[in-house]
């Protein structure tokens, strides 16, 4: 099997997701169930059945990010074509010259998703973020 991310999420408290009212977090998990007599075939189809319904990033951009002893950035993926989306940034303990790896997110098809109300929560000098119904959203 095979876990698939499609970004970090922030909440509005350091409560665990799932308890105090905050929204739970889900985890995407492909499993090719299909019995393989060649030992590592599963494995070759899953991964190729993910790099073409869910494929990574071509590239990553920050739009955010604090230097110092302790660096964060946030990146926002690029998606390799216009019918993909990502649905969520990246955030590493890292400077604004080192991205994350590739594997870090996935994009999903633009046909999956759908346009989310939001509201903006707060307004920053170099970001901002949103609310919508499913959880926060960084802007920039």
């Amino acid at each position: 099997s095979t876990t698939v991310t499609l970004g970090h999420h922030a909440t509005m408290s350091d409560a665990q997701p799932g308890t105090n009212g905050e929204p739970e977090g889900f985890v995407l998990e492909l499993r090719d169930m299909r019995g393989s007599g060649y030992r590592g075939d599963a494995s070759v189809r899953l991964q190729s059945a993910l790099d073409q319904l869910l494929p990574p990033p071509c590239r990553y951009r920050a739009v955010w990010s604090v230097r110092g002893a302790e660096p964060m950035t946030i990146w926002s993926g690029v998606p390799p074509t216009q019918n993909f989306v990502t649905l969520g940034a990246v955030a590493t303990p890292t400077t604004p010259e080192q991205p994350p790896s590739f594997d870090a997110l996935r994009c999903v098809p633009k046909a999956w998703v759908q346009r989310a109300s939001t509201q903006l929560l707060w307004d920053g000098v170099d970001a901002c973020v949103w609310s919508s119904s499913h959880g926060l959203i960084l802007g920039h």
